[in-house]
Formats: structure tokens, sequence, C-alpha cells
């Protein structure tokens, strides 16, 4: 599963958490083609993408209320295959959409791995 950008865009590298919630941007409009693929046109520049029927279930999980790990969960769920091939290729997928900034991201808060130790 991935995206086929079919413009060029500055590459942004980001990890995503499994809390982090990706909304789409407002600017992008999404096509389905009767093949089941869908096309993702952003406005803002012009460029337009297109996915499979796996990506086109990754967008419609993607609503600004669901966790990187809920999309990832939703989406293994909807299709048969190795969990790991499927949780790879969500987060390569979310990896692109954000890099081509079709998406926004809050994060989650992340906790510090350190404790403090109290002193006497």
């Amino acid at each position: 599963m991935s995206g086929r950008p079919c413009g060029d865009s500055e590459q942004q590298e980001s990890r995503l958490g499994d809390g982090d919630v990706a909304t789409r941007r407002d600017s992008v409009v999404c096509t389905e083609l009767d093949s089941g693929e869908v096309v993702l046109l952003d406005l803002d520049s012009k460029f337009y993408y297109s996915a499979n029927e796996t990506g086109r279930t990754v967008w419609e999980l993607i609503d600004g209320r669901r966790s990187v790990r809920d999309v990832v969960t939703g989406t293994a769920e909807a299709y048969e295959g190795e969990s790991k091939h499927i949780q790879d290729g969500v987060m390569q997928f979310l990896h692109d959409l954000l890099a081509e900034s079709l998406i926004v991201v809050r994060r989650a808060e992340r906790r510090d791995s350190r404790h403090e130790v109290d002193r006497p």
C-alpha cells in the first residue's frame, strides 16, 4: 500500500507515535474511483496523489479523533494479512501523507522515561 505522488513536494521527516492523532487537512479533497482507489487533491499545492483501496481505508480512518494506533488497528481489522506487514504499510502511508502535508498531526504527550529521584 502506498500513495504515489503525481507532483514534486519537499519531504519532511517526522516520526509518528502510537498515541499521536492525525487529521486530514481541509485543503485536501478525496474522490473515489470505480476501481476502489482514491485520488487526493491538495487544493493549495494543486498536486494530486493516488492511493489504493487500503490507502482509502486509512484515509477514512484519519478523522482527527483516532490515534495512529487506532488507524493501524482499524486497517488491520479490515484486511487479511500479516499484522506486521499491515502495520508497516499503514505507518509508511501515514509518513508519506505527513511528508506531503496532506495531514497534520497532534502529538501525544510524551513522558520522560527517566524518573527523578527525591533527594533528602
